[in-house]
């Protein structure tokens, strides 16, 4: 007597294989890996000299500027093609917190008890708030 195994709840397990990259394309991911892990060495090493023999925040400000700058550029590219919301939220704070190191490496100095280190603090959290708010509003659906 044969038992269908639908009914008693086995189920048949078919060994899942992945799709085959080719040669080439299995081979160009550790050689970009090792690329991108080379620069970002070579970034941290001119940072850590820049920050040792300049006593400026626009050393952070410049270390930092591409990165932020992509990013902003991410999510005007994602606002732009409305691939889900939250683009917006991000590209704000962006902007404020731009705006805030702004404020900081020119030294600004406009309230007596605040200064430019206040100053860009004050600015900066508004601007942490809207990174916050806008990545909980992102699509997570690939």
């Amino acid at each position: 007597m044969a038992v269908d195994a639908t009914r008693t709840g086995a189920r048949a397990s078919v060994p899942h294989r992945a799709p085959r990259e080719s040669s080439a394309a299995a081979r160009r991911g550790p050689a970009r890996q090792r690329l991108l892990g080379g620069l970002a060495a070579a970034q941290l090493l001119a940072y850590l000299v820049a920050v040792a023999v300049f006593d400026s925040f626009l050393v952070v400000v410049v270390n930092y500027l591409p990165v932020i700058l992509a990013l902003l550029a991410f999510n005007l590219h994602g606002l732009w093609r409305r691939s889900g919301e939250g683009h917006g939220t991000i590209a704000l704070g962006i902007l404020v917190l731009l705006l805030a190191s702004t404020v900081q490496a020119l030294r600004i100095d406009l309230f007596s008890p605040i200064d430019h280190d206040a100053l860009y603090h004050l600015i900066s959290m508004p601007g942490v708030v809207l990174l916050y708010f806008g990545g909980r509003r992102l699509n997570t659906q690939a």
